[in-house]
């Protein structure tokens, strides 16, 4: 539940930090938000939950995923980088400040070059991996032209290989054990 919160604190938070501090609002949500993320942890630490935070992580993923950006997926290794870069960014801008002694901004702006970093890294990484695991569906003409006509391919027809095969014979078992059509029959169009 805290993963999924986080981004809306942010821009919260963010909205206070603009504000000039003689309103006392950056103060004033920069503590609270101080104060929520103790309390949090420390229930965290009294449940025996010490340590990384799965679920908060997926709770950010979850409510950052539906974020366009961009259309297009990227074709080489430096826009898919580039395009790493961006989300890792953005990802990382929606998180809240807790310790803002040295300040909201500067804060925000290390938490941004951060993610901007591991996205970046991270991103060529993930896509050379999926090329390894599934090195032709990327540039398979006819998964390419399934797609194109609006049909989705099956997890089979997408990895391609023993995969595919392995995929095609259950559909025809299945297929052929539904209907099955005595060999002596004939099938007369005309009546």
């Amino acid at each position: 539940m805290q993963g999924a919160a986080d981004p809306g604190v942010a821009l919260v938070q963010a909205a206070a930090n603009i504000l000039p501090n003689a309103t006392g609002a950056p103060s004033a949500v920069n503590q609270r938000v101080a104060q929520e993320n103790a309390q949090y942890e420390n229930a965290r630490a009294d449940a025996g939950r010490g340590g990384f935070d799965a679920a908060r992580m997926l709770g950010n993923v979850a409510v950052t995923a539906p974020v366009p950006m961009g259309s297009t997926a990227a074709t080489s290794l430096l826009g898919t980088a580039g395009k790493g870069a961006l989300q890792g960014a953005a990802g990382n801008a929606l998180q809240p400040v807790e310790d803002t002694s040295g300040g909201y901004w500067k804060q925000k702006l290390k938490d941004a070059a951060t993610g901007a970093l591991v996205g970046g890294i991270a991103a060529p990484a993930v896509n050379a991996l999926a090329r390894v695991v599934s090195p032709n569906a990327s540039v398979n003409p006819n998964l390419k032209l399934l797609t194109d006509e609006g049909v989705q391919p099956t997890i089979g027809q997408t990895l391609g290989g023993a995969f595919n095969t392995a995929n095609m014979m259950t559909r025809c078992h299945n297929f052929t054990t539904l209907i099955s059509i005595p060999p002596s029959s004939t099938i007369n169009s005309a009546s």
